[in-house]
């Protein structure tokens, strides 16, 4: 009992001094115990704490106990003796391993029972990447070549193996190696790639379960032996033969093999660049896999995928496979991929323009279906599409980005609700079109700015923050400071508070402005004493402001450059448009803390149209009726959305309506009285 209530403390960091009693406590009780639960227990502990003492302690402590065990006739002992040999890695240098205990190792290797022998196996394993390989080779290599024959002990072998393997892994590249892994590690690599291609080729439920544990050893290892093998593979056919396996352990029917053909899959990609046309269809196979686990851990490592192959050949077998994970039924597999959703971007779209990206438009598409997992996925998602807005084509970031980032902002929590301000500050920076960023503009002023719910109002704010670190001065200037300072007049405390935080950033784009000191002032002087209370803190501090820095104006000016050269500005027909004019307090409701629907809004009250077809955009269907959710969850961002086919229509349609106009036809007979044209709504300013 004592010994399983010390479990949780051993795997949590631990003083040194704490560390050194609990090891003190446990070599006094398996000294009293030969064998039995109580000293395989306190040994597990031992083994646990073993790289948290000091290495004064291991070196009078540790060692002469693990030599005094390793000569024990008793089997458990000597078996501890051989697991603590692999808990001293990071205890000791290579140099104190070889000398205080590799004549002990040497032995325990040779040892009568094959449990021991397993053991120190998985010792080596750990050990073997430390030491240097010509000790390894000389001191463990006879030894492993015996236990990788040993037919009788399945377990033995699997040890070796797994021995093998991983130091040869570790030493890769060592040129003074180069024989070894030629002469000998090769040919054996090829012979359990033969063995394996043949097992996994078999229905594995009819086979025993030392040859299944084998399959399942060597898919796990296989990452490290072909990593290491790779540069003495001599010609094509051998790699088809290793490659080979690979496709069979993918198809095989043990869910557990597949799991690590996905572990391993980066591995084997960043290794066989040169032909990895042999690799197809094993990223679709794994991605549609039946299995939980094998898709999830896919899932994990889909980013470095994603840059091994995002530019090859299987770029569209990647892409397919992304978009399968993220929509996939199973939320442990969709969350396992969004974790590097914005990496997994990046390296896809890296060093390509926006036509060049066009096939990523379902992964895109994908994103729905994560967005109606918990609120905590919903967050995971908005920040990870904040990182990958830079690399992702405007268009679809208006349409299918910036409506669903709308949507859980008005659905969700305020965790969700503050991630998507902020990525929809990205949206409005990565949106080059002046034009359609305005428009977007527009609208999340109109709905959040002046939003029925003082939440909505509270986000604005958040956003205004994240824009702070992301425009210039200038910039933020035009696009937030009028609708932010405006807020010192909301009617709900929590809003004016919200502002009094964001004060002292204000001072850097506001420095000497007017307004800026006029709404501290008046949020100074505020009826409500937690915002008068802050606001007095921050205005502290904005009186204290020594000015900018010259890291800050060349940081200033950096952003500024970037915009003017990243934003297109496009002429406006008819003169500048018209701003919109800034909210009042007459536009909010009277019950300010009321949870009324954000989507109750003065302008939305009646069903809006879509104009993404719109008759006054060039000639196109009838402007159809969408539902009141529509447009609020994001259909006018869509409605700024226009192809350049549509931008070319309509510029021809106009170049022909300067030409000079037919001769009028004779009249006709008086055609009834046309309706009244039909009142248009606020959204036919997106159909440009």
């Amino acid at each position: 009992a004592a010994a399983e209530a010390f479990h949780q403390v051993v795997n949590t960091k631990v003083p040194q001094e704490i560390a050194k009693k609990i090891c003190i406590a446990a070599l006094r009780i398996i000294q009293k115990s030969d064998s039995g639960l109580v000293f395989d227990a306190w040994g597990e502990l031992l083994s646990i704490i073993l790289p948290q003492v000091n290495r004064n302690d291991v070196l009078n402590l540790i060692i002469p106990a693990m030599k005094q065990s390793a000569a024990s006739n008793t089997v458990e002992s000597r078996r501890l003796a051989a697991r603590m040999f692999g808990a001293l890695t990071d205890a000791l240098t290579a140099e104190e391993l070889h000398s205080k205990f590799l004549a002990q190792a040497e032995k325990l290797c040779a040892d009568e029972d094959p449990s021991v022998r397993a053991m120190i196996g998985q010792s080596v394993s750990l050990v073997g990447r430390k030491m240097p390989f010509q000790t390894f080779q000389t001191s463990f290599w006879p030894h492993l070549q015996k236990m990788l024959d040993d037919k009788a002990n399945i377990r033995v072998k699997a040890a070796a193996m797994r021995a093998l393997a991983k130091t040869v892994e570790a030493h890769r590249g060592e040129p003074q190696n180069n024989q070894f892994y030629q002469k000998t590690l090769l040919p054996l690599f090829m012979a359990e790639c033969v063995n394996a291609t043949g097992v996994a080729s078999t229905d594995l439920r009819k086979v025993d379960d030392d040859t299944y544990l084998m399959l399942e050893i060597f898919s796990e290892l296989y990452g490290h032996f072909i990593v290491a093998a790779a540069p003495f593979i001599p010609d094509d056919d051998a790699w088809s033969t290793v490659l080979d396996t690979l496709l069979r352990m993918v198809t095989c029917n043990g869910p557990t093999v597949r799991q690590w053909c996905s572990f391993n899959l980066p591995a084997i990609a960043f290794v066989s660049q040169d032909k990895l046309t042999k690799l197809g269809g094993v990223v679709q196979a794994l991605s549609t896999d039946g299995d939980i686990e094998t898709k999830a851990t896919l899932g994990a490592a889909f980013h470095e995928l994603a840059r091994l192959l995002g530019k090859s050949s299987l770029r569209n077998e990647v892409i397919c496979g992304l978009g399968q994970l993220m929509i996939d039924r199973n939320s442990q597999v969709r969350v396992s991929v969004l974790d590097h959703l914005n990496e997994s971007i990046k390296y896809l779209a890296d060093g390509l323009d926006e036509k060049e990206m066009r096939d990523m438009d379902q992964i895109y598409g994908t994103l729905e279906t994560v967005s109606q997992d918990s609120w905590r996925t919903q967050q995971s998602l908005a920040e990870q599409l904040e990182l990958a807005m830079p690399h992702i084509p405007s268009d679809m970031i208006c349409k299918f980005v910036a409506p669903l980032l709308l949507s859980m902002a008005r659905d969700s929590t305020h965790l969700v609700r503050k991630s998507c301000m902020y990525a929809l500050v990205m949206v409005l920076r990565y949106v080059p079109d002046v034009k359609r960023r305005d428009h977007i503009m527009k609208h999340y002023r109109k709905e959040w700015a002046a939003g029925q719910v003082y939440w909505t109002r509270v986000a604005f704010l958040d956003g205004a923050t994240a824009a702070l670190d992301v425009f210039s001065f200038k910039l933020f200037r035009e696009l937030f400071m009028p609708y932010v300072l405006q807020m010192q007049d909301d009617p709900v405390a929590n809003v004016r508070l919200r502002l009094a935080v964001l004060l002292p950033g204000l001072m850097s784009p506001l420095y000497n402005d007017p307004s800026l000191k006029k709404a501290v002032d008046k949020l100074a002087n505020d009826p409500d004493r937690e915002v008068k209370k802050l606001a007095k803190a921050s205005k502290a501090v904005i009186d204290a402001f020594p000015g900018h820095s010259q890291e800050a104006l060349k940081e200033d000016k950096k952003r500024e450059n970037a915009e003017k050269a990243f934003f297109i500005a496009s002429k406006k027909k008819g003169g500048d448009e018209k701003q919109d004019a800034l909210p009042t307090n007459n536009d909010r409701p009277a019950d300010t803390n009321s949870p009324r629907d954000p989507n109750n809004n003065q302008l939305f009250e009646k069903p809006a149209k879509s104009f993404v077809n719109s008759p006054q955009a060039g000639g196109g269907p009838v402007p159809s009726e969408v539902t009141h959710s529509t447009v609020t969850s994001g259909g006018l961002i869509q409605n700024a959305y226009m192809t350049e086919k549509e931008q070319q229509k309509q510029q021809v349609q106009k170049e022909a309506a300067q030409q000079p106009p037919a001769p009028e036809p004779a009249p006709a007979a008086p055609a009834a009285t046309p309706p009244p044209p039909q009142k248009q709504s606020c959204l036919a300013c997106f159909g440009f």
